[in-house]
C-alpha cells in the first residue's frame, strides 16, 4: 500500500519542511511567568543574551504566561524578564548541548528600576523532556584525566555506554584504530556498536562504511558533548539508540587562546606486568623492565572578535576561533608470542604430546570401510629431505625462541610510530537579531607505522587525510518561527600498505607463475595454527565522502513547541580493496594427524601438528583475490516533526514522528553484484540436476541498480511524558524506535565478480594431500570476469554476497525513571532503561550441511558414508577448484548449492537482540569547587546479533555451528557487561587568596599554597563474555566444545595473578578438564557466548594534579601532572579458549597500560 502512497508524502513533507539540521547540537530555553500568586502574566519581555557574545534575542510571553526561545546555541546566558508594574527578573545559568532548560520567573510587584537576581549555575532537573543522555561540560572535557586526549572517551561516563575495543583511545595507542570503526565501537542501551551517530557542530560526521567519524576533533577546540542513549526525540535517527553531539569553541567578545604542550616519556612509565614477571629486560642492553615511549602533543588555540584596525570591528557581531595540534608518538610495546621451538625447525616433534604422523602413508582402514589410516614418522623426526625447500626458507621469517617452553616462548618489542596533525577554524557572524550564520573547517593527517618482529615482512603503515566543513545559517522568520539551515562535508582518505609491498617472492623459491599472480606484490601471508603469523597479504586505498543538508524549523503555538524539518545525506564511497592479492596460506594439524586422520586432534598436539605440514609444505587452505576499483554511492531522507507539548504546569509530552528512506548502494559503472538463491543455472541442463542460485548484476538483465532493495516502510513514532511531582521531582518515560544505517553492508560484504577468491585445493578427500606450497595455483586462478560469466560466476569457488531482499534493522528503545534534586546541588537518577532489536544482520551460510544428514555423536559410519568419493557431476564442466575433479566428497553435493564450494549470504536482517537495564546516576553540579559524576548500570544483553565492529577487550561475534540450528546460538552478547560503574570529579582545593582557607593569604604564599586543583576518572565493570573454539576437531563436528561435566569448574581457583600458566605461573584461568572436543555430528554445548566464564573484571583509576598561577589579570600558567592507571593494576586480556592448543586457558597479556604520567605546561589568556 506504501508504494503507492508513499511519493506523494514524501512530497508534502520535503514541502513541509524547507531543509534539515535535524539532528541539532542547539538548546531550548523555555518557561512561564506568574506573579507571585502564580497567575499567568501575558506580553512580558523576556531577553536572552549570550554572556560571551554579547547577541541578545527577545520574545514576549503568551496569553498564558509561555515563552519559548528555540535554537539556542550552547553557552553562558543572562535573562532579563520585565513588565511594568513589576520587579526585574534576572537570571543566568549555563545552556548545554541539546539541552531544554525551563525557568518559571515569578515577578514581584514593585519598580521595573528594582531587580531580582537568581544565579542558576546549573540548572539539573529534566522536567520537559524523556530522553535518556548524559552532558559531557568544557570543565569536564578540559580537566578529566583523558589518556590520549581523545574527547570520546568521555562517552563512557554515561550510564548504559559500554565502550568496546579501541573506542576513545588516543594517540599514545593507535590513532589509525580510533580514526576508523573503533571511534563508532561502543553499545549504547543495547543498541549495536558500529551503528551510532556522531555529530559536530550539527552534522552527521560519519563516513561509509564503518561508522567511523571522519576525524576526532582536539579536546581544545571541543567545547562540550552529550552523548544520548535512549529515547531521543524524532530530530535523530540513522543509529541504533547512541548518539554522540559535538559542539566545537566560538569565539567571544574578548580575545582568548592558550598554548599547551604535554609530555610522555618511559622514564614516568611503569612496566609491563609480564615483562617483570619474566625477569628479563625486554630490549636486550637497555637495563630496563620498561619500553621506550616518547609523546609529545602541543599546540594553540585563539579567538575573539574580528578586528580590522580603522577598518571593521565584529564586536557583538563578528567572531573567530582557530586551533593547532600536533602530535608525535614514538612508542614500544612489550608482546609475548609462540615461535617454533629450536627442536621444531629442525624437524624434531619430540616436544609434543603425541606422534606426528606422515601424510604420504596414508591408506585405506582395511578394519573399517571408508575410513583412512596412517603411520607415525619414526622417532617423531621428519627427515630433512622431506622438509620443504620454500618452507625452509620462510623458517627464516620466524626468529628463535628467546623464553623456555613450547607456547608463549618469545618476547619481543613492537614499534609503533604516530605522527597526526590537526587544525581549525570557525567564523560565527551576526547579521541582526533575526540572521546569524556560522562556518567550521577542520582538517587531520595522520600517519601510523606498525612494526613487527624484525623480518621486515611482516609490518604495515597507514596515511589517513580528513577534512571535515560546515556552514549554518539560522533565520529568525517571526517571533514564534525560526528556521535553522546547515551543510556539511566530511571526508576521509585512508591508504594502508604492508611494508613488504614490492618484495619478489621467487626468492623465497615460489615459482614464477604464483609472482605472476599476485595482484599485491609482497610476502603472503602465512598462518600457521598456535604461531604468530608472518607476511601481510592486503592493500587498501579508500576514499570516502558524507553529504550533508539539513533544514529545522521551531514553531511556537500557544503550548506547543513544534520542530519538523528534512535531514538529507549523500554518501559516496570509492575504493580499491585488494585483500588476500598477495595470497595468504593457512596451516593445521590436519594432514599429519593419525592414526585416523579423521579424529579429533589430541589435546595440546595442534601447533606441532601444524607446524609439521607446515615443514612438510601442505597448507590447509589458502587464498589469492583480486578485486575491481569501485565508486558506489547512497542517498538518505529523513522527515520528521516533534511536537513538545506543555499540557499543564506540571506535564510535558514528547510526541514525535520520524520517516526514513535509505536507498540501496548505486555503483557509477555498475560494478556490484549479489547471490540469488532462486536464480536458474545453466548448470541445472547441463548436469540434470535441481540446481538453482547464482550471481545477480547490478542493472543487467533487467536487475535494478541498488546493491539492496530500498526499504519504504520505515516510521519510527517517539513518544514521551515529563511530570514535574513537585519543583525537585520528575517522572520521566519514553518510547522510541531507530532505524540503523545500512551503509555497513558495504563493509565485506563480497561483490562476487568483482571481488573474487581462488582457493588452494589441498586435499580432494579431505585425507590426501594433494596441494603443496611449491605450486600452490596450478591450473591457474579466477579471473575478474564482471558480469560476463552471469549466473555462472565463480562456479566451482566460494561465492559470498549481500542478501538482496534485507529490510532495514531498528530498535525499540523504552525508559522509565524519576528525577530527585537533592540538596547541594545534586541530582540523582534512577531509570529502567530497555531495548529490543529485530531485523539485525547475520551472516548466513544456506550450504551449511543440512541437519537430516547428521548421524549420531560420533557415528563413523556416517563420517565415511559423508566422505566418500563420488562421480563429480561437474567435471568437464567446471575448469578450476576442487570441483573440476573426476570426483568429488559425497556431503559437498548435498549441500543447497552444490556447485559453489562456499556460499555467504551476507547481512540477512534475521536477528535479534534484547536489553534490560537499571540505571543508576548521581551527579553534582560546581559548588565549593567541587563537581561530581557518577554513574552504574546493572544490565543484561542477550540475542544472537552481530557487533559490526570488535576491538581489543571484546572478543568479537562467534558465528553459528550450523545455520539450520540456529536454536541453540542464544546467548549473552558481546557487548553483556552485567556490572559498570564510572565515577569522575573535579575538585579545587579550597586553599587560597579568596578560598575558604586561606582567604586573605599573600600573594607570594598564595603562589605556593593556592591554586591546587585534582581530578579523577575511576571505572569498574564485570569482565567480558568467552568465545570457545575448537582446536583439530573431529569431522563433521561442532565448532565449539562441550563440558565434560556440570560438576567440574571450569575456572580455577585462587587470585587472578596465581592463575596466569607460563613462566613463574600456575595452572591458568580455566580448566582444561572441564571441556572436551565434541565427537562427529556433535553440537558443543558450551554457549556461543559465555555467561558463566568471563575475562578477569576491569578496573582503572586516573588522577590528575593542577596547579594554577595567575601571571597577571586574564593570563593564566597552568602546570598538570596526570597519572593514567595510578595504582599499576594490571587488567588482564583473556585467556586462550581454543581448546586442544598446547596453550588453551593461559592469560599470556595485559589488556591495559602499565602507569604512564603524563606532564603538561598551559598558558591560558
Amino acid at each position: 500500500m506504501f508504494a503507492n502512497r508513499g511519493p506523494v508524502l514524501l512530497s508534502i513533507l520535503l514541502l513541509f519542511s524547507l531543509g534539515a539540521a535535524a539532528q541539532t547540537t542547539t538548546g531550548t530555553v523555555n518557561g512561564r511567568v506568574t506573579d507571585t500568586a502564580a497567575a499567568f502574566i501575558p506580553d512580558t519581555s523576556v531577553t536572552l543574551t549570550n554572556v560571551r557574545t554579547g547577541i541578545s534575542q527577545t520574545t514576549q510571553t503568551t496569553e498564558e504566561g509561555l515563552f519559548v526561545f528555540p535554537l539556542v546555541q550552547p553557552g553562558s546566558y543572562r535573562m532579563e524578564v520585565s513588565k511594568s508594574g513589576f520587579k526585574k527578573f534576572i537570571s543566568q545559568f549555563e545552556l548545554a548541548v541539546n539541552q531544554t532548560v525551563r525557568i518559571d520567573p515569578a515577578l514581584e510587584v514593585g519598580e521595573v528600576s528594582s531587580t531580582v537576581t537568581v544565579n542558576e549555575k546549573a540548572v539539573l532537573i529534566e522536567s520537559e523532556t524523556s530522553s535518556l543522555g548524559q552532558v559531557i561540560s568544557s570543565r569536564q572535557v578540559e580537566e578529566l584525566p583523558l589518556n590520549g586526549r581523545n574527547p570520546f572517551a568521555l562517552a563512557s561516563l554515561s550510564a548504559g555506554v559500554v565502550p568496546l575495543g579501541s573506542f576513545g583511545v588516543g594517540l599514545n595507542a593507535t590513532r589509525m584504530a580510533a580514526q576508523m570503526a573503533g571511534a563508532n565501537n561502543f553499545m549504547a542501551n543495547g543498541g549495536i556498536a558500529g551503528s551510532n551517530e556522531v555529530l559536530l557542530d550539527g552534522v552527521p560526521i560519519t563516513v561509509c562504511c564503518q561508522g567511523q567519524p571522519a576525524i576526532i576533533p582536539s579536546v581544545e577546540v571541543t567545547q562540550e558533548f552529550k552523548i544520548q542513549t535512549n529515547a531521543s526525540t524524532a530530530e535523530f535517527g540513522r543509529t541504533s539508540g547512541g548518539i554522540l553531539n559535538l559542539v566545537t569553541r566560538s569565539g567571544s567578545n574578548a580575545f582568548h587562546g592558550g598554548v599547551y604542550e604535554f609530555l610522555r616519556n618511559d622514564q614516568l612509565s611503569a612496566a609491563n606486568w609480564f615483562t617483570n614477571r619474566a625477569g628479563k629486560v625486554p630490549i636486550p642492553g637497555r637495563d630496563d623492565y620498561r619500553t621506550p615511549l616518547r609523546y609529545n602533543q602541543y599546540g594553540f588555540t585563539v579567538g575573539g572578535p574580528v578586528e580590522i584596525p580603522k577598518v571593521y570591528s565584529g564586536k557583538d557581531k563578528t567572531f573567530f576561533f582557530g586551533g593547532y595540534e600536533g602530535t608525535n608518538v614514538r612508542q614500544y610495546g612489550y608482546v609475548n608470542s609462540t615461535v617454533p621451538t629450536n627442536l621444531m625447525r629442525a624437524g624434531n616433534f619430540s616436544e609434543g604430546t603425541a606422534n606426528i604422523y606422515d601424510p604420504a602413508t596414508t591408506q585405506a582402514d582395511p578394519n573399517n570401510a571408508g575410513q583412512f589410516i596412517r603411520s607415525p614418522f619414526p622417532n617423531n623426526l621428519i627427515p630433512a629431505g622431506r622438509q620443504n625447500a620454500i618452507t625452509k626458507n620462510y623458517n627464516a621469517y620466524f626468529p628463535l625462541q628467546n623464553a623456555p617452553g613450547v607456547v608463549n616462548n618469545f618476547n619481543w618489542v613492537q614499534s609503533l610510530a604516530t605522527d597526526d596533525a590537526q587544525g581549525t577554524v570557525r567564523v560565527d557572524h551576526n547579521f541582526n537579531p533575526a540572521n546569524r550564520l556560522f562556518a567550521r573547517w577542520s582538517v587531520t593527517d595522520d600517519s601510523y607505522k606498525n612494526g613487527d618482529w624484525e623480518n621486515g615482512i611482516s609490518g604495515w603503515s597507514q596515511a589517513i587525510h580528513a577534512n571535515t566543513f560546515v556552514l549554518s545559517y539560522m533565520k529568525v522568520l517571526s517571533p514564534s518561527l525560526v528556521m535553522d539551515l546547515r551543510y556539511g562535508l566530511a571526508i576521509q582518505r585512508n591508504l594502508f600498505l604492508p611494508d613488504s609491498v614490492g618484495e619478489d617472492v621467487t626468492k623465497i623459491g615460489l615459482p614464477s607463475s604464483f609472482a605472476a599472480q599476485q595482484t599485491v606484490h609482497a610476502i603472503p601471508l602465512l598462518n600457521v595454527s598456535g604461531l604468530r603469523s608472518i607476511g601481510f597479504d592486503s592493500l587498501r586505498n579508500w576514499s570516502r565522502y558524507t553529504h550533508a543538508l539539513s533544514a529545522n524549523m521551531s514553531w511556537i503555538h500557544g503550548a506547543h513547541t513544534v520542530k519538523f524539518g528534512w535531514d538529507g545525506r549523500l554518501l559516496r564511497d570509492n575504493e580499491l580493496t585488494l585483500d588476500g592479492g598477495a595470497g595468504n596460506f593457512s596451516y593445521a594439524a590436519g594432514f599429519a594427524n593419525g592414526p585416523n586422520p579423521r579424529a579429533a586432534v589430541p589435546a595440546g598436539q595442534s601447533t606441532f601438528g601444524a607446524y609439521a605440514t607446515f615443514l612438510l609444505g601442505l597448507p590447509s587452505s589458502g587464498t589469492i583475490g583480486y578485486s575491481d576499483t569501485w565508486a558506489r554511492q547512497q542517498f538518505y531522507h529523513g522527515f520528521y516533526i516533534q511536537d513538545d507539548w506543555h499540557v499543564t504546569r506540571k506535564l510535558t509530552l514528547n510526541l514525535g514522528l520520524r520517516y526514513e528512506l535509505e536507498t540501496g548502494f548505486t555503483e557509477r559503472y555498475n560494478r556490484q553484484a549479489w547471490f540469488d538463491p532462486g536464480m536458474a543455472t545453466p548448470l541445472a541442463q547441463q548436469t540434470g540436476l535441481p540446481l538453482t542460485g547464482g550471481v545477480a548484476f547490478s542493472g543487467v538483465g533487467g536487475q535494478p541498480r541498488n546493491l539492496w532493495q530500498t526499504d519504504k516502510n520505515n516510521f519510527s513514532p517517539r513518544v514521551g511524558l515529563a511530570y514535574q511531582i513537585t519543583p525537585k521531582t520528575v517522572l520521566r518515560s519514553g518510547f522510541g524506535i531507530f532505524f540503523l544505517p545500512t551503509s555497513q553492508r558495504g563493509y565485506g560484504s563480497g561483490n562476487p565478480g568483482f571481488q573474487v577468491s581462488t582457493p588452494f585445493v589441498s586435499s580432494i578427500d579431505g585425507v590426501t594431500p594433494v596441494g603443496t606450497i611449491s605450486n600452490p595455483f596450478p591450473t591457474g586462478t579466477i579471473p575478474l570476469a564482471g558480469s560476463a560469466n552471469g549466473p555462472l560466476t565463480l562456479v566451482g569457488a566460494g561465492v559470498s554476497g549481500l542478501y538482496f531482499n534485507s529490510p532495514m534493522s531498528y530498535t525499540q528503545q523504552w525508559n522509565f525513571g524519576i528525577q530527585q534534586e537533592l540538596p547541594w546541588k545534586v541530582l540523582l537518577n534512577v531509570a529502567y532503561a530497555a531495548s529490543e532489536s529485530v531485523k539485525l544482520p547475520l551472516n548466513f551460510n544456506p550450504n551449511s550441511l543440512p541437519l537430516q544428514y547428521y548421524g549420531a555423536a560420533g557415528d563413523q559410519t556416517q563420517v565415511a558414508y559423508l566422505t566418500q568419493l563420488v562421480k563429480n557431476p561437474f567435471s568437464g564442466i567446471i575448469q578450476t577448484g576442487s570441483l573440476a575433479a573426476a570426483t568429488v566428497q559425497r556431503n559437498a553435493l548435498l549441500r543447497a548449492f552444490p556447485q559453489f564450494t562456499s556460499v555467504g549470504q551476507n547481512y540477512l536482517a534475521q536477528a535479534t537482540s534484547s536489553y534490560n537495564s537499571l540505571q543508576v546516576t548521581l551527579q553534582k553540579s560546581l559548588s565549593h569547587g567541587l563537581s561530581l559524576l557518577s554513574s552504574y548500570t546493572w544490565s543484561k544483553n542477550l540475542g544472537i546479533a552481530n557487533n559490526l565492529t570488535t576491538g581489543f577487550l571484546d572478543v568479537g561475534t562467534p558465528g553459528f555451528q550450523n545455520d539450520f540450528n540456529r536454536a541453540i546460538e542464544k546467548s549473552v552478547l558481546a557487548t553483556d557487561i552485567p556490572h559498570r560503574l564510572v565515577v569522575s570529579a573535579n575538585y579545587e582545593l579550597p586553599v587560597g587568596r579568596g578560598k575558604a582557607y586561606g582567604t586573605s593569604m599573600s600573594r607570594w604564599l598564595d603562589a605556593l599554597a593556592g591554586g591546587w586543583q585534582m581530578n579523577t576518572v575511576m571505572s569498574f565493570n564485570s569482565g567480558f563474555p568467552l568465545n570457545f573454539s575448537n582446536a583439530g576437531a573431529a569431522s563433521f563436528a561442532g565448532s565449539r566444545p562441550s563440558y565434560t561435566s556440570s560438576t567440574v569448574n571450569p575456572q580455577t581457583s585462587g587470585d587472578i595473578e596465581s592463575r596466569l600458566g607460563g613462566v613463574s605461573g600456575g595452572t591458568g584461568y580455566l580448566n582444561a578438564s572441564a571441556f572436551r572436543q565434541p565427537m562427529s555430528f556433535e553440537f558443543g554445548d558450551v554457549a556461543r557466548l559465555t555467561d558463566n566464564i568471563r575475562s578477569p573484571a576491569k578496573s582503572n583509576i586516573d588522577v590528575s594534579l593542577m596547579k594554577n598561577f595567575v601571571v597577571k589579570e586574564g593570563i593564566r600558567l597552568q602546570l598538570r601532572a596526570e597519572a593514567y592507571n595510578l595504582p599499576n593494576h594490571p587488567v588482564f586480556n583473556s585467556p586462550s579458549t581454543s581448546v586442544g592448543s598446547a596453550g588453551f586457558g593461559v592469560i599470556t597479556s595485559q589488556a591495559n597500560s602499565p602507569r604512564n604520567v603524563q606532564v603538561a605546561l598551559r598558558v591560558i589568556w
